[in-house]
């Protein structure tokens, strides 16, 4: 079941229910933050299809009311005015002078724009510079949004109104100017607004912070209570990624945010000049890196990677469960460390150390504040470069949008003041800051989410790049290693946000990676496409490496895994597939495969983390992952856009709810697809219906495919029996509009198989019955999780329906009649009663969730007819209705 939004071009999706087999779907929105025209959509799988009629439900739940925004209006002001453009620029700076003035007075604001013009003229240090007055009267969509701002300063769509209109502009900057790489953003969200973009995870949903700041009367909570997160990417990337219907953005370029008021804007400004544009020399670099809990295995990653540099790089690793703010303060805090990775549980101006952690998502006692590094001295962490995988650590709290009032230009705020937050406290230091804007997440088995995209960006500062390149191409190395995108990724990347200037250089000598040899090219004989050819050989034990932790067990492959939130992880491996020239890989094909299952086998199922380890038991196994083997993406690097082919050599099917076989593919060989880069289609064919059927001739296959761009160009069906190792492969051919077929002469009995097919631009698609993959035979289906009985002569049950459930040793269950939000613990069968549908809500200490929906009448019909008194000729038509 589909929620599709008109969006005035055609129907996007909104939101998806899929579950496996008959269970009932459910879909919970969110916020509908865009208004219009919504519609349904309920599709079989697989070409399932009934003549019974299905029932539908909607429940509608009205936002609260917010009280009245205490923002101040930034009006009056003169506005600025742009620079020329130099021919060969490569920084833009974002100002609103206006808004300065307004904010700070004229002259503050002048001394900004002084500071700025003097960065954006230091061409002795790399930079070739020119300011963009956001505020300029002639960019008319920009005033008209900040028009809108000033009316509605708490609105969301306000906000992203600004930004959006300041995005085009920068956007189309670097249309005309190809050589701009960076781009600064001069000033805290009430100057130049960080984009609002929904929080779609359901773990500690930004929504969760938004008591921080009192009374939803500032734009900060407001935000935040509506489940946005704060990030500034889409000032770098016009074109996100669509992951099924999300829109995810990466930059493009190397973005920052000097932050707050002028006094540390100007600060800020001026160092780069005094510091030569130079942070962590290498005559004096020294690292400090602490982690606890479930970011103790990032913490180790992040360590192993700052000192791979030349010479090592000095690494102070602080990464138990036992230090305190006494052990962590002189270890932090003493001026030697150039740079910082500073890992516990945070919030925008308080951290957690490990000792005093009190396992509940409230910081408990001894905590460290921005008071203590402000307490340090100014020049404490002078030059520094600081990162965190902590939740809010990078979070930017306007002091006007909090304060409601005038506010001193050059001096910040009280050190325990609410809007005081690390990014200004560091900027107030000469530190620039790498940081989570909302909740950072982990695992406790793996390097995942937050702690995979710092380690990345620890292994960027190696000086072969600027400190906003660090982060710019950390966030495409993760991107790029995806077999698919979540919602925690979509979070992770986005709110990864730099304070401070991205041009940076870090005073470090890069080691020399050795030049990657392209993968063979060829031509594909069936679709007459460029192709790549690969084969991957790998041994249990020797690559397939496992790991068995308290949790369960897990596979690797050179230490790489494949970590999705919610379920098992899985090994992966990660094949450079650049070609030189104009070709662009598009998909990959595997043509052969060999397995190898173990059984019974307890996986660790992935956990998105934010609290301690042990408070966040594993949910539970349910269904088969992955569905696809193989994905490629497309990256941006230092030297250039990458094109990677991702394989997952793992497949788990559960068979219960803790346990099931876990499928290690042993060989697997293929071809990437590649087409020139005038190529526009990107999308994969649509594969809606396989079967397969036996015979005394063989199994023949058949699948229904179509492309609305390029058209199908091959379809490939990979097949074994159960007792077999060895996948056969069989090429099906074109015997209708949208059908192809094929026989495999000479199979019999059950077989595993799914499908792959190939538009002619290399897009590939899968299709392998939800990771449950296809059988040629009948399989009976798991017992039900909800089995109802009664008295039912017809749809509808008579009085009452007892519900029963069906629930594994050890489950525990809970349900929850007409959707109240209230669960009962499951002791036995219980009855429901009512009239008219009644929905009834199953969840399991596992993670299993389930709905059925009973039709109940309690009472007979009445029969309502106006009669009593009247006289009627025979064969006269009698009107009456029931109620």
């Amino acid at each position: 079941m589909d929620l599709l939004d008109l969006d005035g071009e055609g129907l996007m999706v909104h939101t998806i229910s899929a579950h496996r087999g008959a269970r009932n779907e459910r879909i919970d929105t969110g916020a509908i933050r865009v208004a219009g025209d919504y519609y349904f959509q309920v599709t079989g799988y697989n070409g399932a299809a009934s003549k019974d009629p299905y029932s539908f439900r909607m429940k509608v739940v009205l936002p609260g009311d917010v009280p009245v925004c205490a923002a101040p209006g930034l009006s009056g002001g003169t506005p600025g005015s742009s620079s020329l453009i130099p021919t060969d620029v490569n920084t833009l700076f974002l100002v609103n002078r206006q808004r300065l003035e307004a904010a700070y007075g004229a002259t503050a604001a002048d001394a900004v724009l002084t500071a700025v013009g003097n960065v954006a003229n230091a061409n002795e240090l790399g930079v070739i510079g020119a300011m963009v007055a956001v505020d300029d009267p002639s960019y008319g969509p920009i005033v008209a949004a900040y028009n809108g701002l000033e009316s509605s300063p708490c609105s969301v769509d306000a906000a992203n109104g600004v930004a959006s209109a300041i995005a085009d502009l920068v956007d189309n900057l670097r249309t005309s100017n190809p050589t701009i790489e960076n781009v600064v953003i001069v000033g805290g969200d009430e100057q130049i607004p960080q984009f609002r973009v929904p929080d779609e995870v359901y773990l500690s949903n930004e929504n969760t912070y938004a008591a921080t700041f009192g009374d939803l009367d500032d734009p900060i909570s407001r935000a935040f209570d509506a489940s946005y997160l704060f990030t500034d990417d889409p000032y770098g990337d016009p074109t996100p990624i669509d992951a099924n219907g999300r829109e995810v953005y990466v930059t493009e370029v190397a973005l920052g945010r000097l932050v707050e008021r002028p006094g540390e804007i100007v600060q800020a400004l001026n160092h780069f000049i005094t510091y030569n544009g130079l942070l962590d020399p290498a005559s004096s670099s020294s690292a400090f890196v602490t982690g606890y809990d479930f970011l103790s295995d990032g913490a180790a990653a992040v360590a192993a990677q700052l000192d791979d540099t030349v010479p090592p790089r000095p690494v102070t690793l602080l990464n138990n469960d036992a230090w305190d703010r006494g052990i962590l303060l002189p270890a932090w805090l003493n001026g030697l460390h150039s740079i910082m990775s500073i890992n516990a549980h945070f919030d925008h101006n308080r951290a957690q150390p490990a000792a005093t952690d009190t396992g509940t998502s409230t910081l408990g006692e001894g905590l460290v504040t921005v008071e203590d590094v402000i307490a340090s001295g100014p020049d404490t962490l002078t030059r520094g470069v600081i990162f965190s995988m902590g939740c809010h650590a990078g979070l930017s709290v306007s002091d006007v949008q909090i304060s409601g009032g005038p506010v001193d230009p050059f001096v910040g705020p009280a050190a325990d003041a609410l809007e005081r937050d690390w990014a200004q406290t560091f900027a107030e230091q000469g530190a620039v800051l790498a940081a989570n804007t909302g909740y950072g997440y982990g695992d406790t088995e793996a390097v995942a989410l937050s702690e995979l995209l710092m380690t990345y960006f620890a292994d960027n500062l190696d000086g072969s790049m600027s400190v906003g390149e660090a982060l710019q191409y950390a966030k495409h190395r993760y991107a790029s290693g995806a077999l698919l995108y979540g919602a925690f990724d979509d979070k992770v990347l986005m709110q990864a946000t730099f304070y401070g200037l991205p041009m940076y250089a870090i005073g470090a000598n890069p080691t020399t990676a050795p030049p990657v040899d392209p993968l063979p090219l060829g031509f594909d004989g069936v679709t007459g496409l460029t192709v790549a050819s690969f084969d991957v050989d790998l041994g249990i034990g020797s690559d397939l490496v496992e790991t068995t932790t308290p949790r369960g067990s897990f596979f690797s492959v050179d230490a790489t895994t494949q970590v999705t939130p919610l379920r098992p992880i899985q090994p992966k491996v990660e094949i450079d597939a650049t070609q030189p020239g104009d070709l662009i890989a598009h998909g990959a094909l595997i043509t052969a495969l060999d397995s190898f299952d173990q059984e019974p086998f307890d996986p660790v199922v992935s956990k998105a983390t934010v609290d301690l380890a042990a408070n966040e038991p594993e949910p539970g196994v349910v269904g088969s992952f992955p569905s696809a083997l193989q994905a490629v993406n497309r990256y941006q690097t230092k030297a250039g856009l990458r094109d990677q082919l991702v394989l997952v050599p793992g497949q788990f099917r559960n068979t219960s709810e803790t346990e099931g076989v876990q499928r290690l593919f042993t060989n697997l060989e293929g071809f990437v697809f590649y087409s020139p880069i005038a190529e526009t289609d990107f999308k994969v064919p649509t594969i809606t219906e396989v079967t397969g059927t036996g015979s005394p001739l063989g199994i023949t296959f058949d699948v229904e495919v179509t492309d609305t761009g390029s058209g199908v160009g091959r379809v490939y069906v990979l097949f074994k029996d159960p007792a077999d190792f060895r996948w056969v492969g069989l090429d099906l051919a074109p015997n209708g509009v949208g059908s192809w077929s094929g026989t495999a002469v000479g199979a019999s009995g059950l077989k595993d198989y799914f499908v792959q097919a190939v538009d002619l631009a290399g897009n590939v698609a899968v299709s392998s019955n939800k990771a449950e993959l296809f059988v040629t035979g009948n399989v009976a289906p798991p017992p039900p999780l909800i089995t109802v009985t009664g008295n039912k002569p017809g749809d509808w049950y008579v009085g009452s329906a007892t519900v029963e459930l069906d629930l594994p040793s050890g489950v525990s269950g809970f349900y929850d009649i007409d959707a109240t939000g209230t669960f009962t613990p499951y002791s036995g069968p219980f009855v429901v009663t009512g009239d008219g549908p009644v929905e009834v809500v199953v969840q399991t200490s596992a993670g299993v969730f389930a709905t059925v929906t009973l039709f109940i009448d309690d009472a007979p019909p009445i029969v309502v007819s106006s009669i009593e008194g009247a006289t009627f000729v025979r064969g006269e038509i009698v009107n009456y209705a029931y109620e």
